[in-house]
């Protein structure tokens, strides 16, 4: 067994697996001895399947990181293989999630990931670097769905230039997380209807989303072209059970929401359905539309409404401490397509929506 190894100052790249064998190209590995006896500093390690495989399960993988130069990584420990443990630094943040169990974080390092991420996995935290500097670039309609409960995604950078939604959480979102992440350049090369930056939609029963916190999130850049009748919207959450339903507990709050365009609508945050919650502390500005025609479309920044499959509309909502500001006003030949701060539409009991200290 090897002992006292230093390992240091090499360049590794390109070490892909062979697509007709189960071997996966490893840029640096442990098979035996382990941290105490093995050390690795100053190599730049590129382009791997797997940028580290320890199987001896003993390397701290953060530690790992910043003692050399890795072009990416989503780091996961006591990976189960086989049976045994092992810690590992993935090169693609998908496959560290298949990889990973319950109530594991994946800690995403800087760098930029093209492709499309699915969280499947209950409990999994994804947590990119500091400074949202870890950038997910979608590669299909979605670029981040998660499915599961107890989720958290933080500190990411997520774009869908070429899809229509950055971040859907869908069939069960109960306390799920969503915080300081920057959601940006989405749909921007594409002309899919209904763009969005965060949704929660299609939920099992249509309201399984109690405990869900949208919270530092900064939401620009998000673009509908695609039709006449299109609605594009920085943050939105459906409750879809056709009637009876309720989502509880929902808090939206801190968020940036900015710089939305739309050839029809665009509203910064929508509630659904029957949602009770806190929409607060947040600052909503520059929501555009281009709609051609005499009534030009019309902006929203925050609504509460009942439409398609909702039970009933929002009830026990906190809208409060959120600043809004240049809302595009088309002047419209009817007063019900001007810009609003604020909207209530088919809110059976106005008295149940608490709206204070809001600046406009």
């Amino acid at each position: 067994t090897p002992t006292d190894v230093s390992i240091t100052d090499n360049e590794i790249s390109n070490v892909l697996s062979d697509p007709s064998s189960e071997l996966f190209g490893v840029g640096a590995g442990v098979e035996a001895s382990g941290a105490d006896d093995v050390s690795f500093s100053g190599n730049n390690i590129s382009n791997a399947e797997l940028l580290l495989e320890d199987k001896t399960a003993t390397l701290t993988l953060r530690n790992f990181a910043d003692n050399n130069t890795l072009d990416r990584g989503a780091l996961v420990e006591d990976v189960d293989v086989d049976g045994d443990s092992r810690n590992i630094i993935f090169n693609s943040i998908q496959d560290a999630e298949a990889a990973a169990e319950s109530d594991t974080t994946i800690e995403v390092l800087e760098g930029t990931y093209e492709e499309s991420v699915d969280i499947s996995t209950d409990g999994l935290t994804l947590e990119g670097a500091d400074g949202a500097s870890s950038t997910i670039i979608g590669q299909s309609s979605v670029a981040v769905t998660s499915t599961t409960p107890n989720v958290e995604i933080a500190d990411l950078r997520i774009e869908n230039p070429d899809g229509s939604r950055a971040v859907r959480v869908t069939d069960d979102a109960t306390d799920v997380v969503i915080q300081d992440n920057t959601v940006t350049n989405v749909n921007t090369g594409n002309d899919a209807t209904q763009p969005r930056g965060i949704l929660v939609s299609g939920l099992d029963g249509g309201d399984s989303a109690d405990g869900l916190e949208i919270r530092n999130n900064t939401v620009d850049t998000v673009r509908g072209t695609g039709g006449n009748a299109d609605q594009t919207i920085g943050i939105q959450i459906l409750e879809e059970s056709n009637g009876g339903g309720l989502i509880e507990n929902v808090v939206v709050d801190g968020n940036t929401v900015t710089d939305l365009l739309d050839n029809r609508s665009s509203q910064g945050i929508n509630f659904n359905g029957n949602i009770e919650g806190d929409i607060t502390n947040n600052s909503i500005s520059t929501l555009n539309t281009d709609r051609p025609g005499a009534d030009l479309g019309f902006t929203q920044a925050i609504a509460l409404n009942a439409g398609g499959n909702a039970g009933s509309a929002p009830q026990n909502v906190d809208i409060s401490g959120n600043s809004i500001s240049n809302l595009d006003d088309q002047t419209p030949s009817s007063e019900s397509f001007r810009a609003t701060h604020i909207i209530l539409s088919s809110v059976d009991d106005v008295a149940t929506i608490d709206i204070t200290n809001n600046e406009f």
